[in-house]
């Protein structure tokens, strides 16, 4: 399935957001009707994918930020329309929390990348437009105590965060349907 171009998207959305009675001129409101054009869950909404599947499509955009040339083999639609959906995710300040941890959890696993990767204050998670210098790295810890407004260590919680932000692990077609 060839992807649609960035017209046909910007169409599509502008024809959905008139029959919805929502306001084509709120970038953001517009962008939430483009329709994703690769990976997992193209075809949906950038909204229904944000709204839905919030940890796959901070991974997507983490994934996005560590190589922002798809490694030189996306077509011009699909580099579009990951643009796009990155400038969409990180409009909301869930995304921009759960995009740093999905980097955290990145650097974690890889510590070369740790060691190279530059360090984002919590105030540029927050508000990338209105950044504030602070030495404290926001750590996934820092992140899960805005859950509760106090520093947790419960180990319930970390699992319950990790199984919202992560995406569902899906069976193969072979185990699906051979058992």
């Amino acid at each position: 399935m060839r992807p649609l171009s960035p017209e046909e998207v910007m169409d599509k959305a502008r024809r959905a957001i008139t029959q919805q009675h929502g306001d084509p001129s709120n970038r953001g409101h517009l962008m939430g009707f483009f329709k994703i054009q690769f990976g997992l869950f193209r075809g949906q909404t950038f909204r229904w994918v944000a709204e839905n599947s919030l940890g796959y499509a901070s991974y997507l955009v983490a994934v996005m930020k560590r190589d922002p040339t798809g490694g030189n083999k996306d077509s011009t639609e699909h580099a579009l329309n990951k643009g796009c959906f990155k400038e969409y995710v990180e409009l909301f300040l869930s995304g921009r929390i759960v995009i740093a941890m999905k980097e955290e959890q990145y650097a974690a696993k890889t510590p070369q990348h740790a060691a190279s990767s530059q360090h984002l204050t919590t105030t540029e998670h927050a508000a990338p437009t209105q950044q504030v210098s602070t030495s404290q790295h926001a750590s996934s810890s820092s992140l899960r105590s805005l859950l509760v407004g106090k520093n947790v260590e419960n180990q319930s919680l970390t699992n319950e965060m990790k199984r919202l932000v992560s995406p569902n692990k899906t069976k193969s077609c072979k185990q699906t349907f051979i058992g």
